[in-house]
């Protein structure tokens, strides 16, 4: 795990010191070494800091370079399946300098070229240039594990792991992108390929960019989606529990490869449990850790997980999250994430990932089995009661859309077709509610017209693709957008900040690809509800009656805690940077229906991050 940063520039030369202060600007990421690489011919450079986790030595060292000194790489991330890859290029005749996952990926390069991305498992967001071709691949795993953002004017390409490392360049044009902030209050994050910038897009996850420095042309193409063929796998249930079963084995055994510690995060439920279960049974001395709330009304995790670390056999540490740490870490939120994040969930994780990274230097997660295995099936399933479109659907959408408040619109939800009910349980606010924080003059000159604005593009991309089989659409709504966007970018950004790996065995592409071409009812069962493969194979493990209980999110008591902060939050969104540079209306907020604890919270979020950034409009 690692940051990675590049340049190349058409006609300004690139100067050493350019890389080193976008590279530097993420040591928090890889602080165990940098390396620089500049091609002066070409004018292309690309930088790395150092997590070291596989290859510890001084051949481990990035950029990487080929024998021939033609192709140079750079990696943020880990191959798990490098040391059957390293066999196969070995029986090629390809010689290795070292023991790193990062070579493998060059040796396969060298053989099938772009294509070399289909035989990677694993997280990964890598940047290769090809000296010979006059060609730059950039490229993102499958899930969108790992970030990686491109920043583009019309004499630079630039690309970092986060947004942050552009900032240190002279050139760097930081106007905002308004649409992108408008976004942000209804999907809780900025959806990918937006980024806050304007000039600034995110990778996709399961994408590839190749820049041809001689030719200036740019490629961006998809090179993994989810199976088209949901009814491609004929087995028996048993079957599929005992394949499940076996691709999980593998998958946690990859992800326990490691020259340094590694521990793991348990809560107490399925996902991170089934992840320990297996891993336990690897590892003789694993460390495990759970994030406990101070609060009466909140219900913990903390007794179940210590029940379930004392089955396992592990080492478990309980870290307790009070009022206070709230407060700090508010402020610190637009620091550890970048740009605008709505998750406050995030606060947890990054003290969950602090207290591990005092012991251990990677930690697995149970992140992703929700979405792999259909664990929010349930909070939706409701709609499937509602089969036909009314009459009063397109009206009763139009008013939600223009509604100044969200409250209240219950009866016209109850009106419209399941597939508008799809995408309005995903949104957090609609156009109506959100036009009132923006300065209606900074919409304008930004070209946005909330009245003609479609809130939900980003999920229109998954409609109408299964014919009727509304739970598979939703699932992939999920997968492709929500995991990668907010989840898995919750957990990099706050696992990186204390320099620490986190690796998720439960989305390993060869598990998703297996379900997703399972019927849907093998994520959803109408008598055994959601997730219940995964809890069958889990019950391999462990006896029922510790698993068996309610479902319950990550999440920390937001009302509880944001009522003690008081008139504090109004201080700071007024006379925030992003107020008094004519984005947000102060007037339009105090009218805007801002009763809900996380929109609140949103609110102050953007107003820190507006103060901690530099940014034009």
């Amino acid at each position: 795990m690692c940051a990675i940063v590049g340049l190349w520039r058409k006609h300004s030369r690139i100067v050493e010191s350019d890389i080193e202060v976008m590279r530097d600007t993420m040591r928090h990421r890889g602080p165990d070494g940098a390396g620089l690489y500049l091609d002066r011919q070409s004018n292309v450079a690309l930088g790395h800091r150092r997590l070291a986790i596989i290859d510890l030595s001084e051949a481990g060292k990035q950029p990487m370079l080929n024998t021939n000194e033609d192709i140079a790489l750079v990696l943020n991330g880990e191959i798990y399946n490098y040391r059957t890859l390293r066999q196969q290029a070995e029986t090629w005749g390809y010689r290795f300098k070292s023991t790193t996952d990062t070579e493998v990926i060059i040796a396969l390069y060298e053989r099938y070229g772009v294509e070399c991305l289909q035989y990677l498992r694993g997280m990964f967001a890598f940047a290769l240039w090809d000296s010979k071709r006059h060609q730059l691949l950039l490229a993102r795993d499958r899930i969108g594990i790992k970030p990686l953002y491109v920043y583009q004017d019309s004499e630079t390409i630039a690309f970092a792991s986060e947004v942050r490392a552009f900032q240190a360049l002279t050139f760097f044009d930081k106007t905002i992108d308004v649409s992108a902030l408008f976004d942000f209050f209804s999907y809780q994050y900025i959806p990918a390929p937006k980024s806050i910038f304007r000039n600034v897009q995110k990778l996709m996850a399961g994408h590839y960019v190749i820049i041809n420095t001689k030719t200036e042309e740019k490629i961006t193409k998809c090179y993994w989606n989810l199976p088209k063929d949901n009814h491609s796998v004929a087995l028996t249930s048993c079957q599929v529990v005992d394949k499940v079963d076996e691709i999980l084995r593998e998958s946690v055994a990859l992800h326990l490869i490691s020259d340094v510690p590694v521990g793991a995060f348990l809560s107490s439920g399925i996902d991170s449990s089934i992840v320990v279960a297996i891993a336990a049974k690897k590892e003789s001395d694993l460390a495990t850790f759970t994030v406990n709330f101070n609060e009466k009304n909140h219900r913990n995790e903390g007794v179940y997980a210590k029940q379930l670390a004392d089955t396992f056999g592990v080492r478990h540490q309980i870290i307790t999250m009070q009022r206070m740490d709230f407060e700090e870490f508010t402020e610190k939120f637009a620091d550890i994430y970048d740009e605008p994040f709505g998750d406050t969930s995030g606060i947890p994780t990054y003290l969950m990932c602090q207290a591990a990274a005092r012991s251990v230097k990677v930690a697995l997660s149970g992140d992703g089995g929700d979405e792999v295995f259909g664990g929010y099936v349930a909070n939706y399933i409701p709609m499937l009661n509602s089969t036909k479109r009314t009459f009063a659907s397109g009206i009763a959408h139009q008013l939600i859309q223009t509604m100044p408040v969200k409250f209240g619109s219950s009866i016209l939800y109850r009106q419209l077709s399941l597939q508008q009910k799809m995408i309005e349980s995903t949104m957090l606010l609609r156009r109506g509610q959100k036009r009132l924080i923006f300065n209606q003059d900074a919409l304008q000159a930004s070209n946005l017209d909330p009245t003609k604005y479609d809130d939900a593009w980003k999920f229109h991309a998954f409609q109408k693709k299964r014919g009727h089989d509304y739970v598979r659409e939703r699932m992939e709504m999920d997968m492709l957008s929500w995991l990668p966007e907010k989840m898995l970018t919750k957990v990099d950004r706050a696992s990186m900040a204390h320099s620490l790996e986190v690796r998720i065995p439960l989305i390993d592409h060869l598990l998703v690809d297996f379900m997703f071409r399972l019927p849907s009812n093998y994520q959803w069962h109408p008598e055994k509800g959601g997730k219940w493969v995964e809890r069958e194979v889990l019950e391999r493990y462990v006896s029922a009656s510790l698993i068996n209980r309610p479902k319950q999110g990550f999440s920390i008591p937001l009302n509880e805690w944001t009522k003690q902060l008081g008139m504090r939050w109004v201080e700071q969104v007024r006379e925030s940077q992003i107020v008094r540079n004519g984005i947000f209306s102060w007037r339009g907020i105090k009218m805007a229906d801002t009763r809900s604890s996380l929109v609140q919270w949103m609110i102050v979020n953007v107003a820190i991050w507006s103060n901690r950034y530099s940014w034009s409009f």
